[in-house]
């Protein structure tokens, strides 16, 4: 009688736990189960390399909390920065162009997350994803970003596949080279008109590197790096001088889940280089080419740079705008 009585406190327990409405709860990092956490992400329609777990420790300078809905259904990550070592508020990390809500969002939705964001946090600076929105959010404003859906033809313009053609005769690599010097490229291109970046968020994405490794068989890893090269051919036109980098890109991808998706993170000419023009078109061609049948989303990460815009829109992109969400002082 003893054992029943035990027995039929345990189902009234569960069933009481079962009945329990589903909530959205601040959790602490420490407390975040990684699994379910990236799970959610990967099964979402926003399956953004930006939200896993292992990217958001990179990217993010004083850590970060999530908001989780019941057992993960719905997740909605929280990058923390303080201020003068004291107060936390919410910032967008550096490389990581999209975050928001993720998940299932049939019982619950971005709104609630929103509302669910605590008082405490005096600033909140985020950007939302464009793939979960709620129809009227007040403080927004938006921000063009281009894509590609790789399970339609590539569509290049005809002066993106004429500098295409004059960068032919290189050869591109996959994965040949680390993610180091493609950074320096960037900096020593880019770098100056991209004061806000600072040496500790290019250190942090070379963490990000190191921490999630790249990506060779899309079957055998959910997260990575892939670096796509340009190098001059030798005298045999199958092998490459990999001494010599003429440009090179770096794209994060997610490769598992009913949408896997590439970002292009950053990328630049070699500016030493006397024959590096319009090699940035021939490595997004060779990373779109790669990313063929593997990737259902490539992501241009912007621009609202005219000149950059122009560049992406040689290959014919969709615009998808992001959100930028702005709380507090």
């Amino acid at each position: 009688m003893v054992g029943l009585e035990k027995h039929h406190i345990g189902v009234v327990k569960t069933l009481k736990s079962m009945l329990k409405p589903k909530t959205i709860q601040l959790t602490k990092r420490a407390n975040i189960n990684d699994t379910l956490w990236n799970n959610c992400i990967t099964l979402s329609g926003a399956n953004l390399g930006y939200a896993h777990c292992e990217y958001l420790d990179a990217m993010c300078e004083h850590g970060w909390v999530g908001l989780v809905y019941g057992n993960y259904e719905a997740v909605f990550p929280l990058p923390i920065k303080k201020l003068w070592g004291l107060f936390n508020y919410v910032v967008q990390p550096k490389f990581c162009q999209q975050l928001g809500v993720f998940g299932n969002l049939k019982e619950c939705s971005e709104e609630d997350f929103l509302s669910a964001i605590p008082w405490y946090f005096f600033r909140v600076r985020l950007h939302l994803n464009s793939y979960n929105q709620a129809p009227l959010i007040s403080g927004i404003t938006y921000k063009t970003n281009f894509i590609l859906e790789l399970q339609y033809p590539i569509k290049i313009n005809k002066d993106g596949q004429k500098n295409i053609r004059l960068v032919s005769h290189f050869n591109y690599a996959v994965n040949a080279i680390d993610a180091e010097p493609v950074i320096e490229l960037y900096k020593q291109r880019w770098g100056a008109l991209n004061p806000q970046i600072r040496e500790l968020d290019y250190h942090r994405l070379l963490n990000a590197t190191k921490r999630l490794g790249y990506v060779n068989d899309f079957s055998m890893k959910e997260i990575g790096f892939i670096v796509i090269s340009a190098h001059p051919s030798t005298t045999n036109k199958d092998e490459t001088n990999l001494h010599e980098l003429i440009g090179a890109g770096l794209f994060l991808v997610t490769t598992q889940g009913p949408c896997r998706f590439a970002h292009f993170i950053l990328g630049a000419p070699n500016p030493s280089h006397l024959e590096s023009n319009g090699i940035m078109h021939g490595i997004i061609n060779a990373a779109l080419n790669h990313f063929q049948r593997k990737i259902d989303v490539f992501d241009f990460e912007g621009s609202s740079i005219p000149s950059v815009a122009e560049f992406y829109k040689k290959f014919n992109p969709i615009d998808k705008p992001f959100r930028i969400l702005k709380k507090g002082l």
